[in-house]
């Protein structure tokens, strides 16, 4: 759901002088309305500032582990492993080298699952206390992601602030901002960003838990891949 909250002097008059209050803002940049399904979406007016703004710590309820997702692939594992030690009773050969596989699969999904859990709590902990790290300005570089990650690479989007490197995909399970460009992010090349982010140094990922972006506001950063 988005937001939209106007200062009192944006609400002010009405007919012609509200008609050239809306070019006025048009001309300094001001971007339409969009709309996005997350309740953690605001879009913001203050003045002559329009922000898009992305808000977990507003929401610090959003913040959790995706535990369908990993209890999947440990149900999955479990029951291969059944599987094969069915097999293995009944006299089949190689049934171990494929209970092998099974417990490796349920042993990572295991660590996978406990490792979101103790990171989202750390999150929310750092949210909630406001301690979580803080860059702002310009981007250095951008590369905008796809609608799909089946598409031609992985879909990962990837962007540099002040020395620091976010990325994530269209289809990734993350707890943080994740839209690409083509999806809808609000992220992009010309854009000014404020994120705060916590950083998950077990996977070396910065998950964005706030951001704050004024768009066309910079020289547009370049690409790497090109």
């Amino acid at each position: 759901m988005f937001i939209r909250l106007r200062s009192p002097h944006a609400m002010r008059g009405a007919g012609a002088e509200a008609r050239a209050k809306r070019v006025r803002r048009r001309q300094a940049g001001a971007l339409p309305l969009r709309i996005c399904l997350s309740p953690a979406m605001v879009w913001r007016h203050t003045e002559d500032v329009f922000l898009d703004v992305f808000d977990l710590t507003r929401n610090p309820d959003q913040i959790g582990p995706a535990y369908l997702f990993f209890l999947l692939f440990v149900v999955i594992g479990v029951g291969m492993s059944g599987g094969m030690l069915y097999l293995i009773r009944s006299g089949r050969r190689g049934a171990w080298f494929y209970l092998l596989i099974a417990l490796f699969i349920t042993g990572g999904a295991c660590w996978a699952l406990l490792h979101e859990i103790r990171h989202v709590g750390a999150v929310k902990a750092q949210v909630l206390s406001g301690r979580f790290a803080s860059v702002e300005g310009c981007l250095d570089q951008f590369h905008p992601g796809l609608d799909s990650s089946s598409e031609a690479d992985s879909g990962t989007e990837q962007w540099y602030v002040a020395g620091q490197l976010f990325e994530y995909g269209p289809d990734e399970i993350l707890l943080g901002y994740h839209a690409t460009e083509p999806g809808g992010g609000i992220v992009h090349a010309d854009s000014w960003v404020r994120v705060g982010y916590v950083r998950d140094e077990m996977l070396a990922r910065n998950d964005i838990v706030r951001l704050e972006v004024r768009q066309h506001a910079c020289p547009a950063a370049p690409d790497y891949a090109k």
